[in-house]
């Protein structure tokens, strides 16, 4: 008997009589590895505009290259259905480009600022929605608190600043630039969504703060204030990361320019609008006719 109480069994007698008729078994023939995946084809790609891309681009790139030449380079990107959570948004950030245009060193609240939000409320709001004075409400306590973080002296304008990389541009701008008391120089930007959780993996902070310094000739210091939730953080990348961070800029840039555009295969391709498409291409070369970046 085994353990746990089986009975150990002879080998059949069948076993010796099939063997006999079976003969010698076939050598194995080693068959030939598979040649390494080769890179992706480059894509000819003409620009009759300025080579000019912003963070959001870089971004879209580094997850997947081929989705961001499907959305940016050939305009496939579509229009997603906007919730009346996303049209208040809209028209918070509408009423912070206006402020920006209409920039006050003097006064955190130009004259004119609540014709404007008004205005932007009507164009871009939730404005036939059910809970439109909800959402208006939560609208003007963001606006209020970017208002807020506005009372101080040494308030500067506005930049729109570019950074030359690989070739072309990377465009950044400055909401807010501001010298301390104690001689610094800040520079911020203004994001109606909430902080992300890994505010240093940010390309958006990186871009800038080299071109903020490339702009001013000096260092400064960055800070990202984001509407919803109402923070204001410091943005303190470490050297490693900031050296990392630059890195995949200019690898991001050159791959774009060299036409380069390597699909992602992952767990958000059921959700991309290209994904029935992917990883097709058509035949020839893409034109760029018009900008794609202005420095938002």
């Amino acid at each position: 008997m085994m353990a746990g109480g089986t009975k150990k069994r002879n080998p059949s007698d069948y076993n010796a009589r099939i063997a006999a008729t079976l003969g010698c078994p076939p050598a194995l023939v080693r068959l030939p590895s598979p040649p390494p995946p080769s890179g992706p084809a480059a894509v000819p790609i003409t620009w009759e505009t300025p080579f000019a891309l912003d963070h959001q681009h870089l971004d879209s790139y580094g997850k997947c290259g081929l989705r961001f030449l499907y959305t940016y380079l050939l305009g496939l990107g579509g229009r997603r259905d906007e919730t009346p959570y996303m049209r208040m948004h809209n028209a918070v950030a509408e009423t912070v480009r206006w402020l920006d245009r209409n920039f006050d060193a003097g006064r955190a609240e130009p004259e004119g600022f609540g014709e404007a939000f008004a205005a932007a409320w009507t164009e871009h709001g939730p404005v036939d929605h059910g809970h439109a004075e909800a959402y208006r409400t939560i609208a003007d306590e963001m606006l209020r608190f970017l208002l807020g973080l506005r009372d101080e002296e040494g308030r500067l304008p506005p930049e729109a600043m570019s950074l030359a990389v690989a070739g072309g541009s990377v465009l950044s701008r400055a909401h807010d630039v501001v010298r301390n008391a104690d001689g610094r120089l800040v520079v911020r930007r203004v994001a109606t969504r909430k902080a992300p959780s890994a505010l240093l993996k940010e390309i958006e902070y990186i871009v800038l703060d080299a071109a903020a310094e490339a702009t001013f000739g000096e260092p400064v210091v960055v800070e990202a204030v984001h509407l919803t939730g109402g923070s204001r953080l410091p943005v303190e990348i470490p050297p490693k990361k900031r050296d990392e961070l630059r890195a995949a800029v200019v690898a991001h840039m050159s791959g774009i320019g060299a036409g380069l555009f390597a699909p992602s295969v992952g767990s958000r391709c059921p959700r991309c609008p290209h994904h029935f498409a992917c990883p097709g291409l058509p035949g020839g070369s893409a034109v760029v006719r018009r900008p794609l970046a202005w420095g938002r």
